[in-house]
């Protein structure tokens, strides 16, 4: 089989989803309205072409909370892979010998024109441990006319795809070894400190601390008594132009944005422990 393409990067902002939108609203992402899961967690997307960036959080003044975003970090802890079919997807990784969790059906209700529908998704998650740094599942979308809104896929900062995702882990060649047995048909690609595995546009680093901090400087995320995290996600632009433009903005409500000649990143410290980087 060919290996699956990415549908989704997941920040966790726990109780502080109201902070958070005007964080990446102020970075220049247009959000789509406030979702609630019948799972008992809410959200926020920032939709592209044909994948997206989540901020999940939780609610207040509830009893009804989903326990796997309770009981994460705050910050990047969750890498999502298009499923087109959650049965056959759990299926496969039982084959592979991938420790799997059955598949789960939730769904949550999206206002279009003046009407109420459900958006509904069925998920596989993989039992935490076979990887590091946080949640990976596949996603089967079951109602893409209701998430994939043309209104909702322009943004002010030119973002129009995931490029890439970063993993820090302590032997990246062994994760990377893993990441193969959950994805199928992909090839790893190493150097010192970092295993590649690229699937289609979009490039998954495995990456050792010092890697990561050489890369990131002050910018990156300080994951203190953790020695594996999610530490970057790397966003496609149409223009580096149009993101320098939304920094600037940014700047003035205190979030950490800087510019070197092929790259634009938000800090860590600013992002909810989470490193947004741009490349065109």
């Amino acid at each position: 089989m060919s290996a699956p393409s990415v549908d989704h990067a997941v920040i966790n902002v726990l109780y502080d989803m109201d902070a958070a939108a005007d964080v990446f609203r102020a970075l220049g992402f247009h959000l789509t309205p406030r979702g609630f899961h019948s799972l008992g967690s809410i959200n926020h997307l920032m939709m592209f072409g044909h994948d997206y960036l989540e901020l999940v959080g939780l609610p207040t003044g509830t009893d009804k909370i989903r326990r796997e975003v309770a009981d994460s970090p705050r910050g990047l802890n969750g890498l999502v892979f298009l499923s087109k079919d959650a049965d056959a997807e759990y299926a496969r990784l039982l084959a592979a010998g991938v420790p799997t969790e059955l598949p789960l059906a939730f769904g949550r209700p999206v206002d279009l024109d003046g009407t109420t529908q459900e958006a509904r998704f069925r998920t596989v998650r993989l039992k935490p441990g076979f990887v590091q740094g946080g949640r990976v599942y596949f996603c089967e979308q079951r109602t893409r006319h209701l998430v994939w809104r043309p209104e909702w896929q322009t943004h002010a900062n030119g973002a129009i795809a995931i490029a890439g995702f970063t993993v820090v882990v302590p032997d990246p060649d062994d994760e990377a070894r893993r990441y193969a047995t959950v994805l199928g048909d992909v090839a790893i690609e190493r150097s010192a400190d970092t295993a590649t595995l690229r699937l289609g546009d979009f490039v998954l680093e495995l990456m050792t601390a010092g890697g990561y901090v050489d890369r990131y400087g002050d910018q990156a995320f300080v994951a203190e008594g953790r020695d594996a995290y999610m530490g970057a996600v790397t966003l496609r632009t149409t223009s580096l132009a149009q993101v320098d433009a939304c920094f600037s903005a940014a700047r003035d409500h205190g979030i950490d944005c800087r510019r070197d000649p092929t790259r634009a990143t938000v800090s860590a410290s600013s992002a909810f422990d989470s490193v947004i980087a741009f490349i065109e």
